[in-house]
Parts: C-alpha cells; sequence; structure tokens
C-alpha cells in the first residue's frame, strides 16, 4: 500500500480507512467490480459497515456467511438502503439487520451505517416515526448483545433526533450525523452538535453536498467545526462522501484526495 494512500493518524479526530480510501480513490472500477475483503481492513480502531451493501452482497451471491462489508467512507454512489428501500415498510428488514450484525462479528466491526434516506424522511413522513421507533427498538438488543452500535442517518434537527434516539431507549443506536443534512436545511452546524452532544455522536460525515472542493465550500468551515468538536469533548471518526467538484464530479481521485488531504491539514494539527 503506498503511502500517500496510508492515513496511519492517531488523532482523535481524524481517523481514515486506509483502505477503502486506496481502492476507492485509486481503483473506482476495482472496487465497483468486487467487494473489499477482510484483509484490506484498518487493523485496529472502530470501523463501518453498510446495512444496504451487506443485504445487497448477500442477495447476489458475492458473499457466504456473513463475511463481507463495503466501507462508508469515500463512497461516490448511493446505496439501495438509501434510495429505494424503506426501514420502516420493507419486509425483510430484519433479516437484512441480522446479516449486518453477524458481518459485523465475523470482522470485528463496531459500527453500522443505517441511513434512513428518501423512503424514510422523518421530516417529510413523520406518520412514519411509529414503524421506525419500533424497529429501532426491535434490532437495539442484538446490537447491545453483539457489542455493535447502528449508527442512524435521518434528516431531522438534532433535538428531534436525540428525543428519538432517547425513545428507542438503547446505547447500540446513536446519531451518524451528515453536516449536509444540517447545511441544507438551514440550520446552524455548531449549535447542532452541541445539541447532539458527544454521547449521542458515533460517527460524522464531514462532507456537503456536491459542488464545490472542501477547501473551497464557503458555508462549511471546518476550523470551526474542529474548534467546536474539541470543546465538546468529542472523539470519533470523519467520513469522507460528497463535496465533489461540480466540474469535475467524475474525477474521483482528484476529488477524495483533495478533499482528504484538506480534512487532514485541518485535524491532523500538532
Amino acid at each position: 500500500m503506498s503511502s500517500a494512500s496510508e492515513c496511519n493518524c492517531r488523532d482523535r479526530r481524524l481517523e481514515t480507512h486506509r483502505a477503502a480510501f486506496l481502492l476507492t480513490v485509486t481503483l473506482p472500477h476495482e472496487l465497483a467490480r468486487r467487494p473489499l475483503t477482510p484483509s484490506l481492513s484498518p487493523s485496529d480502531g472502530e470501523r463501518v459497515a453498510d446495512l444496504s451493501s451487506v443485504a445487497l452482497a448477500k442477495a447476489e451471491g458475492r458473499v457466504r456467511g456473513g463475511s463481507w462489508s463495503r466501507c462508508a467512507i469515500a463512497k461516490p454512489w448511493k446505496l439501495p438502503m438509501n434510495l429505494a428501500q424503506s426501514f420502516a415498510e420493507r419486509l425483510t428488514v430484519q433479516r437484512m439487520v441480522e446479516d449486518c450484525i453477524d458481518t459485523l462479528k465475523a470482522m470485528n466491526l463496531k459500527v453500522a451505517f443505517l441511513p434512513l434516506g428518501v423512503c424514510g424522511d422523518l421530516v417529510k413522513q413523520p406518520g412514519l416515526r411509529p414503524a421506525i421507533l419500533e424497529r429501532l427498538r426491535a434490532i437495539a438488543p442484538k446490537a447491545e448483545q453483539a457489542g455493535v452500535i447502528i449508527g442512524l442517518e435521518t434528516a431531522l434537527s438534532a433535538a428531534e433526533e436525540v428525543k428519538l434516539l432517547d425513545d428507542v431507549g438503547s446505547p447500540a443506536v446513536r446519531s451518524y450525523f451528515n453536516f449536509a443534512n444540517a447545511l441544507k436545511a438551514g440550520r446552524d452546524l455548531h449549535a447542532e452538535l452541541r445539541a447532539l452532544g458527544k454521547d449521542y455522536l458515533c460517527q460524522i460525515q464531514c462532507t456537503d453536498e456536491d459542488g464545490v472542493l472542501l477547501q473551497d465550500n464557503q458555508r462549511l468551515d471546518l476550523r470551526a467545526v474542529k474548534r467546536t468538536l474539541d470543546e465538546m469533548g468529542w472523539s470519533g471518526w470523519l467520513l469522507i462522501e460528497r463535496s465533489r467538484d461540480a466540474k469535475d464530479p467524475r474525477n474521483v481521485k482528484k476529488n477524495f484526495g483533495a478533499n482528504t488531504a484538506y480534512v487532514k491539514s485541518v485535524f491532523q494539527t500538532g
């Protein structure tokens, strides 16, 4: 593995999937053709699996015995659970979650990413809240027993998300906070982070919508974000997904290389 692609970062704010970054940036077509393998995952620290990708791989026969997960970092596309599947209504959700938890255990992973997505947007469809809450309460004991965390991404404000997590009532269901959701909704990002607090945050997606690179983004000041996270005492992962240059969106190496370098320059200090 080349040193340029490695992120041997011990800073408490930035820990990057070096294998995922390598495959996504330098071998995007390879990543699309075949899944990551356990030998390419980091050797220690918290790692992330995606509920939808695990289930999709199993359905397509690309995995046996729950032994694979695709990383959520630097992922330049959306996955099925995010766009076309409803966590509130899909009949096979229970099985999908069990497959995911089995995969987490098999690979010694810690955090799974569960985006409620368009079909589970609780701002536009508040009537789905009882069903989503019921299902989260059902899967929480299994996650607790396995010693893993389900990272939930919603469109809710921080205050409403805290209320949802409190209603679930499990330390195994936490917030996977996406900066873009708060920014798109016109919310104060720093106020949202403080409202969630460090104990509710399991991971953070530190990018915005596509359009400009992070270093050119006028509405996302990562240096100010770092100060806020430091004040909160939060420690965890920052994941890079979007913030691609709209003039060159298909240039994976350029976009994710530049964004990763910039995030490292902000958070890997001292």
